[in-house]
């Protein structure tokens, strides 16, 4: 906390995405292929989606830039994953369940849902706008989306300061990050496009660590936040509760058990 504390962004200086003077973005980042096993990752981000859907009585979960959703498909009741290329063609053939849709946050206007999908949903945005070279884009999309009706949307990113000190000045060790924020920083970005923070705290990145190297943002009014059960009181503005929901954290990992296992077999077939 004390290094983040000396780096408090106010919103006034940095570059033109609130990342303090000096640091270096990747100016071609690779394509994530979400074909690995990440289902262990934002553990915390997709149990709060869970819990948050409840309470707010969703219509919908839209999961903006879902990868190959493992994740997301643990969640009970409507649900819709936005992404392109490779992740959208296996993603939609692993998981049936889920309505897929073509979105390519560099190149569309807009999130491919109209306002009477949009409406009463909550958008998940986990991990991708650091894969972005032009991150306003999204924020763009995901501003319109709250304006024709989305409840609420959670947002994550990893957090630079927490992960690799105060003199990480990119670019980042990751090949599909363009550029990473910490806390402040990512708050006066969101702010500088339009985008009023309900709620804003760190989480785990991995179920194998206790370490909360990753921030997690709740973009809804104060009313609606109060209904999701998301701040304490009186210091609006601050997580709770964001440990995993053990259901969701339970399908997560046997669903990756399970693709390790046929992966193992595939492998002793082909060898045989």
């Amino acid at each position: 906390m004390g290094a983040a504390a000396a780096h408090r962004y106010p919103g006034a200086v940095g570059d033109r995405y609130g990342i303090a003077t000096g640091y270096a973005a990747r100016e071609e980042p690779a394509y994530f292929d979400d074909d690995a096993d990440t289902t262990g990752y934002q553990p915390d981000v997709y149990g709060t989606a869970r819990r948050v859907a409840r309470r707010l009585r969703a219509a919908r979960v839209i999961d903006v830039g879902a990868g190959s959703a493992d994740k997301l498909a643990a969640i009970p009741g409507p649900l819709v994953a936005l992404d392109f290329g490779a992740n959208l063609a296996r993603g939609a053939g692993r998981h049936p369940r889920i309505a897929w849709r073509a979105y390519d946050a560099e190149r569309d206007e807009r999130l491919p849902l109209d306002a009477g999908e949009l409406a009463g949903s909550l958008l998940v945005c986990a991990d991708v706008i650091e894969h972005l070279r032009a991150p306003e884009r999204l924020l763009a999309h995901l501003r319109a989306a709250l304006a024709d009706g989305a409840a609420c949307c959670l947002l994550s990113t990893p957090d630079r300061i927490r992960t690799y000190g105060a003199d990480h000045r990119g670019p980042p060790p990751n090949p599909h990050h363009v550029r990473e924020w910490s806390r402040d920083e990512l708050l006066a970005f969101l702010r500088r496009e339009g985008l009023e923070t309900g709620a804003a705290g760190w989480t785990r990145s991995h179920v194998g660590s206790r370490a909360r190297r990753t921030i997690l943002v709740a973009l809804a009014d104060p009313v609606t936040l109060r209904r999701a059960r998301l701040a304490h009181r009186p210091r609006p503005g601050v997580f709770v509760a964001l440990r995993p929901h053990a259901a969701t954290e339970g399908r997560i990992l046997a669903g990756a058990a399970a693709r390790r296992a046929r992966w193992s077999a595939r492998r002793l077939l082909g060898g045989g």
